[in-house]
């Protein structure tokens, strides 16, 4: 009997419990599958709501969210360590581990908020832990790969440990100061070994595993694993019509390559397209279509349920156009569920679900020539749009499941454990 055949308590660690992003929705759809495969799942984040379980019993144990954008130069003086070195969040996790006594504990974004204090609680107590990188903040310092959040960093100038590049190219939203900070608590997680105590770092894509590797995590420590799509979803059958539009679904951050998107279809008049979420970067896109003249965008807002299905339902294919490295996408798998393909930039590991030409188009970031063919290919050849779909809807079937997600998550657990096991006896 391995040590994972008991009924095992997991705690998952990230920054909020709430529906913030895309790491968010794929810790707590996990654990929901955990929960359904008969382990007992317990959570730790910031208090910031409205949470997933809005009665949760262990509420009382989540430290202070602190929101820093909105904080006074006295407040932000006060708060300065934290990013760094969350003590608050350190004494609450020590506290809370001693009542729920979990076997493994899997870290998600601890980031600016948790931090990497309660990393340290863990490696005191012993207790094996896994990390998944939803991101790259890890391997690059403004967690973008963008040289002044504008030009991909093709020579990876900081991932093997040396961030005054972020500082002297202001990677962090073009702002020196906060090219500072995220640069200085790169240099002391690096100086300090901080993520050291890991026992294995889950990595969803190919190029993101590359690009840990390359940072200098060894490649012993990482587990590709994908993300995965709900079993009980593929009830859904694919759609085969659609509203003659194109779906952009997701955050409206710079990163994205929105831009690059409005500048592109401001030459496709006669082709709809339709933009769903919100961000910070809202009211600069609006404008800039604005300026643009564009008639044939249309910015819909933040959309759940059926009305958000309805949209993937019906749309020709997806569009991800992003210009920073993205570690998945989520929304490609989401879209080829509905039996819909996209068409992606080659940033990243959104490569790395999509086969170019096969059930999506992959194009090369800032080509507009090459970005306006993909739209133009699947526009006037639904049924090459059609059967790229289908091959999506069953590529996810076999290989995006939550039932091998699971079975794979457990068996790292599993080495987790018994690496810990051994290394402390």
């Amino acid at each position: 009997m391995s040590y994972m055949d008991k009924k095992m308590k997991i705690l998952h660690v990230n920054n909020y419990f709430c529906k913030e992003g895309g790491a968010e929705k794929v810790m707590y759809e996990t654990c929901l599958e955990l929960q359904k495969n008969g382990r007992e799942v317990f959570y730790y984040a910031t208090d910031k709501r409205p949470f997933f379980e809005p009665d949760y019993k262990y509420k009382e144990f989540f430290p202070k969210y602190v929101e820093y954008k909105s904080l006074s130069k006295i407040e932000i003086i006060k708060n300065f360590s934290r990013p760094f070195y969350n003590f608050e969040a350190k004494i609450k996790f020590e506290k809370y581990l001693q009542v729920i006594k979990p076997d493994i504990v899997h870290f998600h974004n601890i980031y600016y908020h948790l931090s990497p204090s309660v990393l340290d609680v863990c490696k005191k107590n012993r207790i094996p832990c896994v990390m998944t990188l939803h991101d790259i903040r890890l391997i690059c310092p403004a967690c973008s790969l963008l040289l002044n959040n504008e030009d991909y960093c093709k020579e990876e100038l900081c991932v093997k440990g040396n961030s005054i590049h972020c500082v002297l190219n202001k990677c962090k939203n073009k702002n020196l100061a906060a090219s500072c900070v995220v640069a200085a608590e790169f240099f002391i997680n690096r100086i300090a070994k901080t993520y050291e105590n890991v026992d294995f770092f889950i990595c969803a894509t190919m190029p993101t595993l590359e690009l840990a590797e390359r940072s200098g995590i060894r490649k012993e420590k990482l587990k590709l694993l994908p993300n995965f799509i709900n079993d009980e979803m593929f009830k859904i059958k694919p759609e085969s019509e659609n509203g003659n539009y194109f779906l952009f679904a997701g955050r409206l951050i710079k990163d994205k390559g929105l831009d690059f998107f409005l500048e592109t279809v401001k030459e496709l008049p006669e082709i709809d397209f339709k933009i769903l979420g919100a961000g910070d970067y809202e009211l600069e896109l609006k404008k800039q279509a604005k300026d643009l003249s564009l008639q044939n965008v249309e910015f819909l807002g933040y959309k759940t349920g059926n009305e958000l299905e309805d949209y993937f339902k019906f749309c020709i294919a997806g569009i991800l156009p992003s210009k920073w490295f993205e570690t998945f996408g989520m929304t490609v798998i989401e879209l080829f569920l509905y039996g819909k393909p996209s068409i992606v930039s080659d940033r990243g590991g959104i490569k790395d679900i999509v086969n170019d030409g096969e059930d999506g188009i992959i194009f090369e970031y800032g080509n507009k020539e090459r970005f306006k063919n993909a739209i133009l290919k699947l526009y006037n050849n639904p049924d090459v749009a059609r059967e790229m779909g289908i091959r999506g809807r069953l590529k996810i079937e076999s290989n995006y499941n939550s039932t091998n997600y699971i079975k794979n998550l457990l068996d790292i657990y599993n080495y987790a454990a018994l690496k810990s096991m051994y290394t402390n006896h």
